[in-house]
């Protein structure tokens, strides 16, 4: 009988159920901690065991976390860069967009 097959194992919704011969094993999914039977989140923000950079926010979600540049920092959270305080120059599209438009106004005028 394939308990994992058909179903009738008592595995966690959050372990993974490997069969053997005459029974099974539950071992619980990454993320997750127990005896495969009752799996609970890992809260790897509090247990510091994520990569998250020194300067981002560890967020812990069901069976992982999520990392957030703080503020004042730009990147995947995962790398964080200071953000810059300089101001962004329209690019050529805009700069396009407005000669056109003061061309078309000026020949309206003619």
């Amino acid at each position: 009988i394939d308990e994992c097959r058909d179903g009738t194992h008592k595995c966690s919704f959050n372990a993974r159920c490997t069969n053997t011969d005459g029974s099974y094993t539950c071992s619980c999914s990454s993320g997750f901690q127990g005896d495969g039977m009752s799996c609970g989140d890992s809260d790897e923000c509090a247990e510091g065991v994520h990569d998250c950079h020194g300067k981002a926010v560890c967020t812990n979600t069901p069976g992982s976390y999520r990392c957030s540049c703080s503020k004042g920092y730009h990147g995947n959270g995962k790398q964080c860069k200071a953000s810059s305080a300089r101001r962004q120059v329209p690019g050529n599209g805009v700069v396009l967009f407005v000669v056109l438009l003061i061309g078309f106004i000026l020949s309206l005028c003619m």
